[in-house]
């Protein structure tokens, strides 16, 4: 599986004769002397050159290996909804006629990125063996006392439960965030955080279980 550079994504993303950011990848900002244009410039200048080093164009050819890249990552930038999980897996769910595949672009070491395309039920998988926060789930529990809503400032969150073992869903349909979400246990039960509301309650595992089903959109 080849690595690629932001810049190398988005010279795929050119080539496919798409110019906007990608969802939840998006360019660096413009310094104030810099227009879109220069800006993609440059990067398909560079995305080029490091799409020859890992052998995605060779000879001054696109490779077959290079085609199929092109390909997930036009499905991921023309999905309508995407989601994310921490700040290393992107997905574009159900976006084959049995709406069981996801297109991951996965952010790894270095800035760089690794596409791939598989069953939503092998990433789930994958997520429940990495992540802490997701084992023993029926060991997690309500805090009854904390059931509501109640308004909680994230400099606090982060002051008070840094050392929490978390997991952070995002919801991004038609361009606009609508869920940004973070759960964690702790001693006195499991949590959920609305990032958007700046909201906190203790929630069952089942909320969890149910967040994660549906914003990856799971399918048995």
């Amino acid at each position: 599986m080849k690595k690629l550079t932001l810049e190398a994504l988005y010279t795929l993303h050119l080539m496919n004769d798409k110019s906007n950011d990608l969802a939840f990848i998006p360019l660096p900002e413009l310094n104030s002397d810099e227009s879109r244009k220069s800006q993609l410039q440059m990067v398909l200048h560079k995305g080029y050159k490091d799409l020859e080093n890992i052998g995605l164009i060779q000879d001054g050819q696109p490779t077959a290996e290079f085609v199929a890249y092109g390909y997930f990552l036009d499905l991921y930038a023309q999905s309508s909804y995407h989601f994310q999980i921490d700040s290393n897996y992107y997905c574009a769910p159900g976006i084959d006629k049995g709406k069981r595949m996801v297109v991951i672009i996965k952010k790894i070491a270095n800035g760089e990125f690794i596409i791939d395309y598989f069953n939503t039920i092998a990433l789930l998988s994958i997520l429940i063996e990495n992540h802490e926060i997701l084992h023993n789930l029926n060991e997690k529990k309500k805090n009854y006392l904390k059931a509501e809503w109640e308004p909680y400032a994230y400099m606090k969150l982060q002051f008070y439960y840094k050392n929490s073992k978390m997991i952070r869903l995002m919801t991004e349909e038609l361009g606009k965030i609508t869920a940004d979400i973070l759960f964690f246990n702790t001693d006195s039960g499991l949590f959920e955080y609305d990032l958007l509301r700046e909201r906190i309650r203790s929630v069952p595992v089942e909320v969890l279980k149910h967040t994660l089903i549906k914003g990856m959109k799971v399918r048995v």
